[in-house]
Order: structure tokens, then sequence, then C-alpha cells
């Protein structure tokens, strides 16, 4: 039954940074509607912005793909839950508790579900990669 859950969540938050990432590498599409990743990362004063994004959308494409695909999920969860860290500290919780990012016009990070979607998604990616049955600790054994 764990399996069949953890399976389910692990698709799931595959699927959510699948989706993320193409969003943010597909917003130049838009036609200048909606900022585009790469210029939020630099109204936030991130350095690098035009190396980092594709970076970022590249990290979660992969990473969410090898969750779908339950591979290498240790060392994608990790790079996912550095992501979700950084978002939260540099964007979401400021945006949200302080002034909102203005980006051409734009109020983003407003958004009441962002924190708790971000934590989820990060106590997820923990939840998915416990045992199920640790092995118990020999020295712990009476």
């Amino acid at each position: 039954m764990k399996t069949t859950k953890k399976r389910i969540a692990r698709i799931s938050i595959g699927i959510t940074f699948v989706i993320a990432g193409t969003g943010k590498l597909l917003l130049p599409l838009a036609g200048g509607a909606v900022p585009t990743f790469p210029t939020v990362l630099e109204t936030m004063g991130i350095p690098l912005p035009e190396l980092l994004a594709p970076f970022i959308c590249g990290i979660e494409i992969t990473g969410g793909l090898a969750l779908i695909r339950n591979r290498y999920l240790k060392p994608a969860s990790l790079l996912l839950a550095s992501i979700l860290l950084g978002a939260l500290a540099t964007f979401s919780i400021p945006s949200t508790f302080g002034s909102p990012l203005i980006v051409q016009g734009l109020e983003l990070g407003t958004e009441f579900f962002r924190i708790p979607l971000e934590l989820g998604l990060l106590a997820a990616l923990v939840w998915i990669n416990r045992r199920d049955n640790p092995r118990p600790n020999p020295t712990l054994a009476p």
C-alpha cells in the first residue's frame, strides 16, 4: 500500500516539475505578454540570469522525468529540493511576507498557495526517499 502511495506521489511530483520547467522555458513564446524567467531572475538580483534560467529549467525537467521513470531518485530529489529551498528563500517567502516582486508591471509571488505548495513538495520529496522498512541498527539490538 505504501509503495502505491509513494508511486502516485513520485509521479505527481515529477509531472509538476516537468510542467513547471517546461512552462518557464516556453515563456518567451508568449510574445512579451508575461515576463520571461531570466527577466524575473534579473529583477530579483540573481547573477547571470540568462545562464541560470535554462539550467534551473533543465534540472526541473530532467529531475521530474527521473522521478516519473523511478530512476536516480536520490540525486534528482536532492537537486529538486535545492531548487525548492532556493525559491523559498529568494522569492516565495520575501514576496509573501514582504513586498511582491513587480516585473513588467505584474505583481509576482502573492499567491496564497505558493509557500504551502513548495513546502508540501519538499516534504513529499523527503517522504518518497524514505525506506518503508528501515534496517534495524545492530548496535541498538538487545
